[in-house]
């Protein structure tokens, strides 16, 4: 318990940024002699690579290269590659570029390396050629400031090798050197757009949408170790084979069975949600005080999980809403017993579920001292969310459109039952 309290204290502090560097690294031509005229980067010019932590017990740090990425790549690529007068002209644009360094043992290294490729024609204009993309994930025995380099490396040597297959003589749309200069604002997360089912070995291929384990993914609910607060309950993690049996996933960032999305922390898996243009998770506390953990647990807490480093910190809310220190997390979890079929669950107007026969729906809330009306179909109550424990109503058995708020007790105890199923 001691261990996790430190580990959970260290991911809220960043130690003194960490200095990286590519100019030790070099890459082999894949083509012939290229004349690369500029690395254009889409996003804003920053030198932020990504989050590094030697060993459990030191704070995270963040990485910060020498000089901002695209003149990174410039310099790498213009002391590696040959080039003559003749050769064609390209310009390259950044579109993914990052790296995370944790140390659990190994050194569990991640990056992502996205570019696409132009040359330049006799009308001055610049062709597109190819779109590369491409992530990997690595258990190194080095440090952070080699390990990352290292690997970001490998991922534009796989680039450039995939640029000398492409077709040369038959590339796609014309730009100006303006155009390709414009800058383009990141895609802003969604974790309700359709999910590919499988195992995420790190951060950016859960951001991208490509689990490195793609296919079928069982769960398995079992009670938490730690605590059992929100009626919720601990899953395992399986991949379904074509034969039918049952693979234990393990080393694994996070997986998707379908429909929702879990990441790893502190050694379970806990349910992805979206607050707003937030992604965010609830989980035990274990940086706390330790004050009730004999006789409750730890309590429980938000955090959020950056969609550009994927750090975890805590959830400051949603912009202007949740930051107040008024509006506290909290669950509305309804559930029935009743046959028949699905029915949507909506909060104050908005539609935010769809309750089944022996289901049960458990929203993400701020507990503001107001109530709110929830709503399953036609039957409606009036409740008021509380911070100290989640909200349990409960549809009615006997054929009635009635929806009513029950004690929690009773609540936890069968959603616990229906969650077990």
């Amino acid at each position: 318990m001691l261990l996790a309290a430190s580990e959970a204290r260290a991911q809220e502090i960043l130690g003194q940024d960490m200095p990286i560097s590519l100019q030790g690294g070099r890459v082999q031509p894949a083509a012939g002699p290229l004349r690369i005229r500029e690395v254009i980067d889409l996003q804003p010019k920053s030198k932020l690579l990504g989050v590094a932590r030697r060993n459990i017990v030191s704070p995270f740090r963040l990485m910060v290269l020498h000089q901002p990425p695209a003149a990174e790549l410039m310099a790498l690529l213009r002391r590696s590659l040959p080039t003559a007068p003749a050769a064609p002209q390209f310009v390259l644009r950044l579109t993914e570029f990052g790296a995370t360094a944790i140390n659990q043992g190994k050194l569990n290294v991640a990056a992502e390396l996205g570019l696409e490729y132009y040359v330049q024609h006799p009308d001055s204009n610049y062709y597109l050629v190819a779109r590369t993309y491409a992530n990997d994930q690595q258990l190194l025995v080095a440090q952070p400031e080699q390990a990352c380099p290292l690997l970001l490396t490998a991922l534009l040597q796989q680039s450039l090798e995939q640029v000398a297959r492409a077709d040369w003589d038959q590339p796609g749309p014309a730009y100006t050197l303006a155009q390709l200069r414009q800058p383009v604002a990141a895609p802003a997360p969604d974790l309700r757009a359709a999910r590919q089912p499988g195992v995420y070995r790190s951060f950016y291929e859960f951001r991208h949408n490509t689990p490195n384990q793609p296919g079928n993914v069982t769960v398995d609910a079992r009670a938490y170790r730690n605590t059992e607060w929100q009626g919720k309950r601990a899953v395992d993690p399986a991949l379904l084979t074509p034969e039918g049996r049952r693979v234990e996933v393990k080393d694994a960032w996070g997986f998707c069975d379908g429909q929702q999305v879990y990441i790893k922390y502190h050694g379970e898996y806990y349910l992805l949600e979206q607050k707003g243009s937030n992604i965010m998770f609830f989980a035990p506390d274990f940086g706390h005080d330790g004050s009730g953990l004999l006789s409750a647990g730890p309590p429980r807490k938000a955090f959020s999980l950056s969609m550009v480093t994927g750090f975890i910190q805590s959830y400051q809310g949603t912009a202007g809403a949740a930051a107040s220190l008024g509006k506290r997390p909290t669950h509305l979890i309804v559930y029935r017993r009743r046959a028949g079929a699905a029915l949507p669950v909506t909060v104050d107007g908005e539609e935010l579920g769809q309750l089944g026969a022996d289901q049960y729906v458990s929203i993400p809330w701020q507990a503001t001292g107001q109530k709110v009306q929830l709503c399953v179909g036609g039957a409606c109550a009036q409740v008021q969310p509380t911070a100290a424990t989640a909200t349990y109503l409960k549809l009615a058995e006997d054929g009635r459109a009635a929806l009513r708020e029950v004690p929690v007790r009773e609540g936890a105890a069968r959603v616990s039952r229906l969650a077990d199923r």
